[in-house]
């Protein structure tokens, strides 16, 4: 149920969307060229093509839009945050890194830099948009991850990644400072993917957009925690009961100790709770043995947790009331 952690703000974690993965069958896509030449998407009424100077936007907006099939979504809105390395290396050595969503709707700020809560939320229909990681000392884009999930049974929303020259996807007039971001982010041509789900047709894409973001910076980390005192840990606590909770399909419990999962909810009324147990018992660590295998709880201002456990895996909780959640 877990997989390698590329980094905690684009990793898969130790999510409970894994569990509900074995009944819906869903995971990323990877894009493939379109076989003929794709129509260009026509910007909807109402909405400005982006082609204003992207510093001359009002911090937060965007101005532009993205097309996936029939279905055009003006992006309106821009949201940047800074990642570090504090929860352990990068991806090509990489100290930080900057992850920046252009969105067609307002998202909390901690959602906007989340790519489980946005995914979830665009499987729930209710954001589409563009979330682009860029490095932030070379200032280039590495991956693009389009968040549109159309129907209960098709993946995760598709991952792209961006390696060689005369790349598709470019940001063109960046302006990055230690305070904002701005530029011009846009697919020069449009492109497809395809689903994984059974009988889901080839989607063509496409997006174009400035944007001019302030840059959230990381929060600060108050607590690290190793040894005993991380296996004692509350956190790790909330964690190994969720696993209890899961194994033994008491979905109230669950419900208590984590964030939202349609996904899971679903799983579970499809599979029942027998079926239930077998899947959460093959694909959630045993909670004593998990306990074991903690290695480093590190906290950011009581408000985020990260725990790194067994051989390169991370999960991640939130702290709501008085109590910490696990979050996918």
């Amino acid at each position: 149920m877990s997989k390698k952690m590329p980094s905690v703000g684009a990793s898969l974690s130790l999510s409970l969307a894994l569990l509900a993965a074995v009944a819906s069958a869903g995971s990323a896509q990877q894009p493939q060229a379109p076989k003929k030449p794709l129509t260009p998407p026509k910007t909807p009424a109402g909405a400005a093509p982006a082609v204003a100077a992207a510093k001359t936007l009002a911090p937060g907006t965007a101005k532009g839009t993205l097309t996936v099939g029939t279905r055009t979504f003006a992006l309106t809105r821009a949201y940047a945050q800074m990642e570090d390395d504090a929860e352990g290396p990068m991806p090509d050595g990489r100290k930080r890194n900057l992850v920046v969503l252009l969105a067609d709707t307002e998202v909390s700020p901690d959602d906007a830099a989340d790519f489980f809560r946005c995914a979830l939320l665009a499987r729930e229909g209710k954001l589409h948009g563009v979330m682009l990681q860029i490095d932030p000392d070379t200032k280039q884009m590495y991956l693009v991850q389009i968040m549109y999930v159309e129907g209960e049974k098709s993946g995760s929303p598709p991952n792209i990644s961006l390696i060689g020259k005369g790349l598709n996807h470019r940001l063109t007039g960046l302006s990055l400072g230690t305070e904002a971001i701005s530029a011009v982010a846009e697919m020069q041509k449009p492109d497809t993917w395809t689903d994984f789900a059974e009988d889901a047709p080839k989607r063509s894409y496409q997006y174009r957009a400035a944007f001019n973001a302030p840059i959230r910076q990381p929060l600060p980390v108050t607590a690290t925690l190793t040894g005993q005192a991380a296996k004692d840990s509350p956190q790790v606590t909330a964690a190994a009961a969720l696993f209890a909770a899961a194994r033994a399909a008491d979905m109230e419990a669950v419900r208590r100790l984590s964030t939202p999962n349609p996904q899971m909810e679903a799983a579970y009324k499809e599979a029942g709770p027998e079926k239930f147990k077998e899947m959460a018992k093959e694909m959630t660590p045993d909670p004593a043995q998990f306990k074991k295998d903690v290695r480093k709880v590190i906290v950011r201002a009581d408000r985020k947790t990260t725990i790194l456990f067994g051989d390169g895996n991370a999960m991640r909780l939130v702290r709501e009331g008085d109590g910490w959640k696990v979050t996918n």
